[in-house]
């Protein structure tokens, strides 16, 4: 039996499977979403320790960029979580549950300032280098034991990238990443 035999019984395996589905398993982009927020804030860095991530509130028009150029004193470790909004059509569904994937853009903020060490801006590079790979193991690849279990949205990453962008005067770790989650399907 495939692994789609824990979700949707022995359909598709040729034993007439009715589409049956553990129920506890379906969860919302959004849950997700503010899983993520938590398991990053949670992150002690490995460099520049008391320094820790530190959410963005997403307050009005919710543009951290443009926040983080009026702020650069504030935004060393800040980060936004946003879903892009890129949809997809559902791989499988037995309608009432469907598997769905969602894109989250995990950007974190660093200031192009001294505060890394001697080496300015290399300095600047490692500690982003740093806190890339404590977020993709905490919430990457290497995460999905964040996703399991009763007390977390029950999810797994299926692809990701990663980019570094600069907007006046801060340079952003960018970590796109999508995942996969069951979705209860709501009748309207």
């Amino acid at each position: 039996m495939g692994w789609w035999g824990k979700w949707f019984g022995d359909a598709g395996t040729g034993g007439g499977g009715g589409g049956v589905i553990i129920t506890n398993n379906v969860t919302t982009a959004e849950l997700i979403r503010d899983h993520i927020i938590e398991l990053v804030e949670a992150i002690t860095p490995t460099l520049l320790l008391g320094d820790k991530f530190e959410r963005y509130l997403n307050e009005g028009d919710a543009d951290f960029v443009t926040w983080c150029a009026a702020h650069p004193e504030s935004v060393f470790r800040r980060f936004q979580v946003r879903d892009t909004g890129d949809d997809h059509p559902p791989d499988i569904s037995n309608l009432d549950v469907e598997s769905r994937l969602v894109t989250f853009e995990i950007r974190v903020a660093y200031p192009q300032t001294s505060r890394y060490g001697k080496n300015n801006a290399l300095d600047r590079d490692d500690v982003m280098s740093a806190d890339q790979h404590q977020i993709e193991h905490t919430v990457g690849l290497c995460g999905y034991a964040n996703f399991t279990g009763a007390s977390a949205p029950n999810a797994a990453w299926v692809e990701g990238a990663t980019r570094r962008d600069q907007d006046g005067g801060i340079d952003f770790l960018v970590i796109t990443q999508t995942m996969r989650f069951y979705r209860r399907m709501v009748v309207p």
